[in-house]
């Protein structure tokens, strides 16, 4: 099973890549290749993403949360990932422990 390290490592070269691929279509905009209104769709494949990340997350072994996250923090110190970014995976990843607690304290009662 993945630990902490391989979240670390998944969480730090998907905010890389998401950031490249940002600049690249941004760039691309800029130049007149892509249509402006590309963007909006381009912001809602984004926002699709990271929903689709939140139904997975569940699925993920503790340690590789908490890899995940640390890889996480770090992106959002180095300005990577935005405030309301860092502030729905945090919230996401702090409900899904307790709740696995909450789901193996229930088998004993």
């Amino acid at each position: 099973m993945p630990g902490a390290r391989q979240g670390l490592i998944t969480s730090m070269t998907g905010a890389i890549a998401g950031f490249v691929i940002q600049i690249m279509f941004n760039s691309l905009v800029t130049e007149g290749l892509l249509i402006p209104s590309a963007s909006i769709a381009f912001e809602l494949f984004g926002i699709l993403a990271i929903f689709l990340l939140i139904l997975v997350m569940p699925y993920w072994e503790t340690f590789y949360l908490i890899g995940w996250w640390i890889g996480l923090g770090i992106m959002f110190q180095a300005g990577i990932v935005g405030l309301l970014e860092f502030a729905v995976y945090s919230i996401v990843l702090a409900f899904l422990p307790v709740k696995r607690l909450f789901r193996r304290a229930a088998r004993y009662f």
